[in-house]
């Protein structure tokens, strides 16, 4: 389980396939004298190996057969209930059911830093503004946790907002995002995942400048305008359609004042 957990492929036709041939006739004999939470581990890494021959060609496997017989003897196993959420996203399946399998996942106790890895992977490979919201929900929830942030998960929320600079704020994210994640909840997601570039004095101006548009998007006039302002000095290194935005954005706030 271990071996297939860690597995990297090779660079042939069917990069999983040599190493997967040899790994599942041991998980096979281990189904044999198992039961319970172990036997449902076993059954939901068999389908994990379905999972990369499928990813190898094999179109034929159907790894959720496994998953969901390894949930039928076992409701909240962890490997599980995540592999059948994160296949049901990879296939285009039903996202609220995936939904729930992760809820349950995190509910099981077991392997949550497994789960959140692929949680991240699942909610990536999804596109338009569904895997915006979907990945700025968990982003959210792991900072409502207190959980620590993933090391990719930067990088993988940074796309949300670079897409969105040459817009206005008050349409990008657009509302369907808006309406999963609040734009206050956004804010503060932002400021947690980038606390450390945003703090230090050689900031990057991209990251003060979607602080700023997050700011105002949440409605504080006040901070987002000094931050705005701040900014006016490097617009000339920024696309010019970012240093109008910024001047209209100065403008508007400034005539809310009080």
């Amino acid at each position: 389980m271990n071996w297939l957990r860690d597995i990297r492929g090779d660079a042939g036709p069917s990069p999983f396939k040599t190493i997967v041939d040899q790994l599942t006739p041991v998980l096979n004999r281990g189904i044999l004298s198992a039961s319970g939470e172990r036997r449902a581990d076993l059954q939901a890494w068999l389908g994990w190996s379905d999972f990369l021959r499928w990813r190898d060609g094999q179109r034929d496997l159907d790894p959720a057969r496994r998953y969901r017989a390894a949930l039928a003897g076992d409701s909240l196993n962890v490997f599980a209930n995540a592999m059948l959420a994160h296949w049901l996203l990879w296939s285009n399946g039903d996202r609220d059911e995936a939904t729930r399998h992760f809820a349950r996942a995190v509910a099981s106790g077991r392997e949550l830093g497994f789960v959140r890895q692929l949680q991240l992977a699942a909610y990536s490979d999804l596109s338009g503004p569904e895997g915006d919201a979907a990945l700025l929900r968990f982003a959210n929830e792991l900072r409502l946790g207190n959980e620590t942030p993933l090391p990719r998960l930067h990088s993988r929320i940074w796309p949300v907002y670079y897409r969105c600079q040459a817009q206005d704020p008050a349409t990008c994210p657009p509302p369907s995002v808006d309406r999963e994640v609040s734009p206050g909840d956004q804010l503060a997601t932002f400021r947690w995942l980038y606390a450390d570039s945003l703090t230090s004095p050689d900031g990057r101006v991209a990251l003060r400048y979607q602080l700023a548009r997050l700011e105002d998007r949440a409605g504080m006039r006040d901070s987002a305008l000094a931050h705005y302002r701040a900014l006016s000095p490097d617009l000339s290194g920024m696309d010019p359609r970012i240093g109008a935005l910024v001047r209209s954005a100065i403008g508007r706030l400034a005539r809310q004042a009080p």
